[in-house]
Parts: C-alpha cells; structure tokens; sequence
C-alpha cells in the first residue's frame, strides 16, 4: 500500500514537472497546443497531489506509543493535510487572478493570443468549479476529525 502511495505522489509531481517542462517549452516554439497542455497539467497536478495525501495510508502503530501520542501524531496529520487543502486553493486562486491579469493585457494590446486566452479562462473556471467543492468537504472533514482527536485526546488526559 505504502508502494502505491509514493508511485502516486511520484506520479503527480511528475505531472506538475511536466507542466512546468511544457510551459517553458510552449514558450519558447510559440505553441499553443504546448501551452493548453502545460495548464491542464499545471492545473490538475496539485489536485491530484492532494488526493494522493489526503487518501494516505496512517502510520503502524509502534509498540512503546501511548494512546494520547498516537492522537498527538493523528492532529499533526490532520494539520499537514489542512495546509494542503489550503495550498491548493491558493494555487486556484492565483491560477484565477493571472485570468485577470491576460484579459487586461489582451484587451489593453500587450498580448495577442485569444485563442489560448479563452481556453485559459474556461480551463480555470472549470478547475475551480470541480476542485473548490471537493477541497471545501476535505477541509470540513479534516476539521471535524481533527476536534474529534483533541476532544478524545483531551478525555484521555482528564483521566490520567
């Protein structure tokens, strides 16, 4: 399982190299078919990279751990696991702002391809339309199991 875990982290960090990798390279042949790629990688990479995290396997449990560190160690994860939700939704927001920022040098003459303008925004908006739901019920989950691991953290100390 563990294997399986790592090929997929491996697998979406690839995917967002390549999007990086294709970018660049999209830039510098002038390719459009190039550049639509490197978004839709650059777009659904992280996202995969957050399934991948979000849906990891927990760790054994060690022989000499007590109960209230094994819920100590549940709230770090959980916490890891929030600040990727949150990552990724910055990375929709700033992918969402540069929409902006190409419409304003598109109609003020500073950048002249609509075609590529047009299947940005539409990439975007359907990113955040598919990825914003699902990493608002992941946040919602993490915080309640995360308040469920300090109330019975918090039982378990009231009584030692």
């Amino acid at each position: 399982m563990r294997f399986a875990w790592h090929f997929a982290l491996a697998w979406a960090l690839a995917a967002m190299g390549a999007g990086i990798w294709l970018g660049y390279y999209a830039w510098q042949v002038a390719s459009q078919p190039y550049a639509m790629l490197a978004v839709v990688l650059l777009l659904s990479a992280p996202m995969l990279a957050a399934a991948v995290i979000l849906a990891r396997p927990d760790p054994p449990a060690e022989t000499g751990d007590s109960c209230a560190g094994a819920f100590v160690v549940s709230i770090q994860r959980v916490d890891s696991s929030l600040r990727v939700v949150r990552f990724c939704r910055a990375h929709l927001g700033v992918a969402g702002s540069f929409v902006f920022v190409l419409w304003f040098c598109q109609l003020g003459g500073y950048y002249r391809l609509m075609e590529f303008l047009v299947f940005y925004s539409l990439a975007c908006a359907a990113a955040a339309a598919a990825f914003l739901p699902w990493l608002a019920s992941c946040e919602r989950r993490l915080y309640d199991e995360r308040s469920d691991f300090w109330q019975r953290l918090g039982e378990i100390e009231a009584g030692l």
